[in-house]
């Protein structure tokens, strides 16, 4: 019963530490490798792009892009700020300093109204991870980032803990065990 409790705590601890590696892996990653990870939310690429998928853009030289990559840009909006998109280079425009690339997303009918200007050029998609959106989307959340990296890792110090009172409380057992009789009280 010892061995296969050993065993259990065992292959717990391991599926812990692979959760807590996995969801740094997944955030971290593509920053150290100088890629974009992105959570799609929309359906314009779908079905190649679900929506919740998670795709890594990573930056290349505008001259390397050609029509059928997927880029990944930002969009200025009427807001004076910006969106930012992946979607498919349907044609790259001009040559040069003055390349330009129409975008359209799969499910669209219709082109990208504006072109892409280099500029606004984040990356081409590297990988796609189907639904890790909604995983990445939980993480980046206080509660998210508690349940998944700061529950497991309190668990393995718990669970660490335990063994070591464990482990000190067996040894004063035997300490004792071992310890002469005295029967008189007297040495």
């Amino acid at each position: 019963m010892k061995k296969t409790l050993k065993l259990f705590k065992t292959v717990f601890d391991a599926l812990l530490v692979l959760i807590i590696v996995c969801a740094l892996a997944l955030l971290l990653a593509p920053r150290l490798l100088g890629a974009k990870l992105l959570v799609v939310l929309s359906q314009s690429m779908e079905p190649t792009i679900p929506m919740g998928a998670v795709v890594i853009s990573r930056p290349v030289p505008t001259s390397d892009i050609k029509a059928g990559d997927v880029i990944t840009f930002r969009s200025p909006d009427p807001t004076g700020g910006y969106a930012v998109i992946t979607h498919r280079v349907v044609e790259v425009v001009g040559s040069g300093l003055g390349v330009r690339f129409r975008t359209q997303g799969d499910a669209a009918e219709e082109p990208d109204v504006a072109l892409v200007q280099p500029m606004h050029l984040i990356g081409r998609m590297w990988f796609r991870l189907p639904l890790a959106g909604y995983l990445v989307g939980f993480i980046r959340t206080p509660m998210g980032f508690a349940t998944l990296v700061g529950l497991p890792a309190v668990l393995l110090v718990a669970g660490e803990a335990g063994e070591i009172i464990q482990t000190l409380r067996e040894h004063k057992h035997q300490k004792s065990a071992e310890a002469p009789l005295n029967p008189g009280g007297k040495s």
